[in-house]
């Protein structure tokens, strides 16, 4: 079985484990909705507010299962706090540059130096 398959298996086994689970059981519906792609154009995980895009080397390479339910959540809670959506024309514009800054292309590397430009002036 290939890794990307056994990703697959094991973001699907943990939305499941999830939608189970007594604390998190009343967003089953939500655990079970969207469309997951494997995708190892990307450095961890991400949204775009519809589709999840995961890694495969990262999702695999997570210690335990409690970590993979976290990184799940936390693309889930993305979704379904609809930051992909709800944000300004500012915002969206820092998130088209952190999505570029996923890659490991020579582009991703000016997106990230760029992000951590603007987010050191904020602090300022």
């Amino acid at each position: 079985m290939d890794i990307e398959v056994t990703a697959r298996h094991m973001i699907d086994k943990t939305c499941l484990d999830l939608s189970r689970h007594a604390t998190t059981r009343a967003f089953a519906p939500f655990f079970m909705d969207g469309e997951m792609v494997i995708d190892t154009g990307i450095r961890t995980a991400a949204t775009d507010g519809f589709k999840e895009f995961y890694n495969p080397d990262f999702g695999m390479g997570l210690p335990n299962a409690k970590q993979v339910a976290f990184l799940v959540l936390h693309e889930k809670g993305h979704k379904f706090l609809m930051h992909m959506i709800r944000t300004s024309p500012r915002m969206k514009q820092h998130m088209q540059i952190a999505n570029i800054a996923v890659g490991d292309s020579d582009e991703a590397k000016i997106a990230s130096q760029l992000l951590f430009r603007v987010r050191n002036s904020k602090l300022e």
